[in-house]
């Protein structure tokens, strides 16, 4: 098909602003059901739509993790001509889905599950929303079953990644949990050949993707939604301009609807720094590919965002490829709280908290505080662990790989782990080689060649921290001292490592029963959904595989309700 012509930069500029540009003054009545009730054509061209469409589709899906794939399926047993758009190659598809833990939850106690989540999202949510919310989860089991995908059932009635240590650290939360022995939920994973839970979420999302493929359904690999088409006089998302593989508008009309499926924006350094942390560098262990496209086309097309602040730390992860365009914001998913032969410290030669904390999903993180001496060391980008150093010695580097990042093997979670885009060395030397781990003599010529500002006060440190050891208590931070290993033996060596995020939660607010994006006044955007972690109903405190179910099921609500509209172009 022949390709449309550029833009021009008024036409441009106008799909960019279209959302504020409407905000106010479209009357919003009746525009939320099926058929849209278009007004009379202007005299002039109608400047909103492409000179010509690529593309077209009765629903347009972006994004093809659980939430995309999902859709997908459900879209085209309803008997809808679907196209998914997806920003990664093939080999490294799957979103945040892919590279997961692999476990999912089912509720079975409706409102018992709302009440669950209610105390997690410290009653910051409306609770009648979260009963939709449950009620469109509880059919879970039903949807992976009518797919004809075998699992299995974990035995466990449900859990949060809510670490014991943090819980001096926030008392409200602690008080809101207080009490809490039924979650109203169910846990369940794939299994593996063996009959054993298999872990990792490509064991879950690689059935449900061949499926799909199996359908007949079509995917539009590296290729990147960018805008949404939408109409300013009745606010109905007619469409998708998207970059392909070589960077060229490819405008896909969306005959019924479009769900954006994105994921969120951990790798989007602009608006990490907007709503995380400013100044700060954070690694992602999940999708580098959540960009927050979705957030920016839902925004623009006047959605309401919510949960923006709520994200899952994963831990501290080394950065195997810096210099990549892609992977370049990837860390590693790492297991430093399993170590006991390391000590992890600041830029200053600090430790700055016990390192056998387990990091994974957790709210509150070690190290995103602000130190504020940017006047001393002429930097902005002080914060306490951004970069933090993993400290050990000769003794513990000939032991090889070991738990380093989840085995020997491969590293086990993550996107490099899942993937397997990186294997760790057996003997370490690959990474000494490489530079991912650094090598001093002494301790005071590590520090100077990880470029401490503070080169005695680190030697001071982990003398400090060996008489811990001895004495079998850490007065500073209270790690365990069967967790606790001197550092005594050169030469000694370090690892730079970063914050790192999973994933965010933020996005669209949504519909929980048809998964429609709404705006600010509460009014459904037409023919405009979202689905999974991209305006996700789970808030400040995160509950183990919901993320999961709720992308699979939010992706086949969306497909299901678009499905049943009247397309926008109808005669």
């Amino acid at each position: 098909m022949k390709a449309p012509q550029t833009h021009s930069l008024d036409r441009r500029h106008f799909l960019k602003t279209t959302g504020a540009l409407v905000a106010g003054t479209v009357a919003a009545a009746g525009l939320a059901g099926c058929a849209s009730e278009t007004a009379p054509a202007a005299t002039t061209d109608q400047f909103w739509l492409p000179e010509a469409w690529n593309e077209e589709h009765d629903i347009v899906v972006v994004g093809f993790g659980a939430a995309g794939v999902s859709a997908g399926i459900a879209g085209m047993k309803a008997g809808a001509d679907v196209v998914v758009l997806e920003a990664a190659p093939r080999e490294l598809r799957g979103g945040n889905s892919g590279v997961c833990g692999g476990g999912w939850i089912c509720p079975t106690d409706v409102e018992g599950y709302a009440d669950f989540l209610y105390r997690l999202n410290l009653q910051r949510d409306d609770r009648q929303e979260l009963v939709e919310f449950s009620q469109t989860l509880s059919g879970m089991v039903d949807w992976i079953e009518e797919l004809g995908i075998d699992y299995m059932d974990t035995k466990r009635a449900g859990f949060n990644f809510y670490p014991k240590e943090f819980h001096e650290m926030a008392p409200t939360m602690n008080n809101s949990l207080k009490g809490v022995a039924k979650t109203g939920m169910e846990h369940h994973a794939m299994a593996d050949a063996d009959g054993n839970q298999a872990m990792g979420g490509k064991y879950f999302y690689e059935p449900m993707a061949k499926i799909y493929e199996g359908m007949g359904g079509a995917v539009l690999y590296e290729t990147r939604g960018r805008e949404l088409v939408q109409d300013p006089r009745t606010r109905e998302v007619l469409g998708v301009r998207a970059e392909g593989p070589d960077g060229a508008d490819i405008f896909i009309k969306a005959r019924k609807g479009v769900i954006l499926a994105c994921g969120g924006y951990e790798a989007s350094p602009e608006l990490t720094q907007e709503y995380i942390r400013a100044c700060m560098d954070i690694a992602v262990t999940g999708s580098p590919f959540n960009r927050g496209d979705g957030v920016l086309m839902a925004q623009a097309a006047g959605a309401r965002l919510h949960h923006m602040d709520c994200i899952e730390w994963q831990g501290y992860g080394a950065r195997i490829e810096p210099d990549s365009e892609v992977n370049g914001r990837v860390g590693t998913s790492t297991n430093w709280h399993s170590e006991p032969a390391i000590i992890m410290v600041n830029k200053y030669g600090h430790r700055f908290f016990r390192e056998d904390m387990r990091m994974g999903h957790t709210r509150q993180f070690p190290g995103v505080e602000f130190l504020g001496f940017a006047d001393s060391t002429d930097t902005i980008n002080d914060w306490a662990g951004a970069p933090a150093y993993v400290i050990f010695d000769q003794t513990r580097f000939a032991e090889g790989a070991g738990n380093f990042y989840g085995g020997k093997d491969k590293l086990a979670m993550g996107w490099f782990g899942q993937h397997e885009l990186y294997q760790w060395s057996d003997d370490n030397s690959q990474e000494l080689a490489s530079g991912i781990i650094k090598k001093g003599e002494t301790l005071e010529e590590l520090a100077e060649t990880l470029g401490f500002i503070g080169v005695t006060e680190f030697a001071e440190e982990v003398a400090r921290y060996n008489g811990f050891v001895d004495a079998g208590r850490d007065e500073d931070f209270g790690r365990d001292p069967e967790k606790m290993v001197k550092i005594e033996t050169g030469p000694f060596y370090g690892i730079e490592v970063w914050p790192s995020l999973l994933n965010t939660q933020g996005g669209p607010k949504r519909n929980n029963t048809t998964c429609r994006v709404v705006d600010y006044d509460g009014n459904e955007i037409p023919r405009l959904y979202s689905s999974g972690e991209l305006g996700s109903q789970f808030g400040l405190v995160y509950h183990g595989s919901g993320n999961t179910t709720e992308a699979v099921m939010t992706g086949k609500v969306a497909a299901e309700d678009a499905a049943a509209l009247e397309p926008w172009d109808a005669a």
